[in-house]
């Protein structure tokens, strides 16, 4: 339940403007994207001029909403409650909209995980337990159903027509209940599915009751993380452990990238903590102050959050890849609520660069693996982000300049 998992803008960011690439006169010839990383924190100031003309509040009315950047440039946004994708210029212009609520072919169920496969297909997962995958051209015309043994989730595009995504399995029952995620790699051709790794962990929800429980997500359990290499091959991340594994599109295992990062042990005043922060954030939600939804919140407060956790807290929270290749590490703080947005920068050989920060300002930015709302392009980093200075709740784009601010 961690603050920054509220509602997000949808926006588009040049990344902002570091001491050291702040200097006057013409712009420089831009810097590689790890010279931007040691300049210092990243700052989320945003390029007025990017989508002046689109309407962002009028579009996006909910968090779950992930992007992915086409070679060309073109950005294309999957919002969950309006059932469509939206294609955007690499200005920021609204192109088109196309999908629609249902099941058949070019429909969809709440999509998301959207990624851009050989550079001509858009692949487009759903947030719903749908067995099924749907791919579009980069035009928005639907190209191709592809159905899958069970749900799949993080769906991702790798090379050579291969996709990678995770699945899951349940056992036991109650706080013993046990969801093993399994990462699973097949082609855009033929149903064959191999599971290239695979790990099981504790329960991430609380049982109030025989029938009722409340999902408290990854941040406590650890969970299986994917992304694609520059090269079009899969990138495995178990978050309690301090290493990557890379994969073939074919599922071989090419090389291993240390994290150098050490583990947090949980104590029982971690415990008591965060099931204090849990409930104290579900108490500021008025849903939660009369008749049944008063009983369920009353019932959590008597509930043991003990089963939650492994012996330490999970390492990191998100893995991205760069345009140039770098692999990005989004740590795990042990801190409750507003934590730091710590990265570890490692090269596309897996050496480490150095370790930065996002600095928020006046926007909120999630780092939640359930919407995709980063991208760090060669030009600038485009993410989704909350106006907190907006009158209501707004979701928008904007974009933030990797070298010195326009004039």
């Amino acid at each position: 339940m961690d603050t920054r998992n509220k509602a997000l803008v949808s926006a588009f960011l040049f990344i902002v403007s570091w001491p050291a690439l702040l200097s006057a006169g013409p712009a420089a010839e831009q810097s590689p994207l790890t010279d931007v990383y040691k300049a210092g924190p990243i700052r989320l100031d945003p390029d007025p001029a990017f989508g002046k003309s689109t309407k962002w509040s009028l579009l996006f009315f909910n968090p779950f909403c992930d992007l992915a950047a086409a070679p060309d440039g073109s950005l294309f946004i999957a919002g969950s409650r309006e059932h469509k994708v939206f294609k955007f210029d690499p200005q920021g212009n609204l192109v088109k909209s196309f999908g629609q609520k249902g099941q058949g072919p070019g429909d969809f169920n709440s999509p998301g995980d959207l990624s851009v496969l050989d550079g001509k297909y858009l692949v487009v997962g759903e947030y719903a337990l749908a067995n099924r995958i749907s791919l579009f051209d980069l035009d928005g015309k639907f190209h191709r159903l592809l159905t899958t043994k069970r749900a799949p989730f993080s769906p991702v595009a790798l090379g050579d027509g291969k996709i990678a995504y995770l699945v899951n399995s349940y056992s036991g029952q109650g706080d013993e209940a046990k969801i093993t995620r399994s990462v699973v790699i097949r082609g855009i051709d033929g149903p064959g599915e191999t599971v290239v790794a695979e790990q099981t962990f504790n329960t991430n929800a609380i049982m109030v009751g025989s029938q009722s429980s409340v999902n408290l997500g990854d941040g406590t359990t650890g969970g299986m993380y994917v992304a694609a290499t520059l090269e079009g091959n899969l990138l495995v991340g178990n978050s309690l452990q301090a290493y990557l594994e890379i994969f073939s599109p074919e599922g071989v295992k090419l090389s291993t990238v240390d994290l150098g990062l050490e583990p947090i042990a949980v104590t029982k005043d971690y415990i008591k903590r965060y099931k204090g922060y849990v409930l104290g954030e579900m108490k500021q939600d008025r849903r939660y102050a009369q008749g049944q939804m008063k009983e369920f919140l009353k019932k959590l407060e008597d509930a043991s959050f003990d089963h939650l956790f492994a012996g330490f807290l999970p390492l990191y929270r998100e893995i991205l890849v760069d345009a140039e290749g770098n692999i990005l590490v989004f740590k795990k703080a042990e801190c409750l609520g507003d934590c730091p947005i710590l990265i570890r920068v490692f090269s596309p050989q897996g050496r480490f660069v150095c370790e930065t920060e996002i600095q928020e300002g006046r926007f909120g930015l999630a780092v939640d693996p359930r919407r995709k709302n980063m991208v760090f392009g060669r030009d600038g980093l485009i993410a989704m982000v909350e106006v907190k200075d907006a009158a209501d709740y707004e979701l928008r784009v904007i974009r933030v300049n990797y070298g010195p601010v326009p004039r």
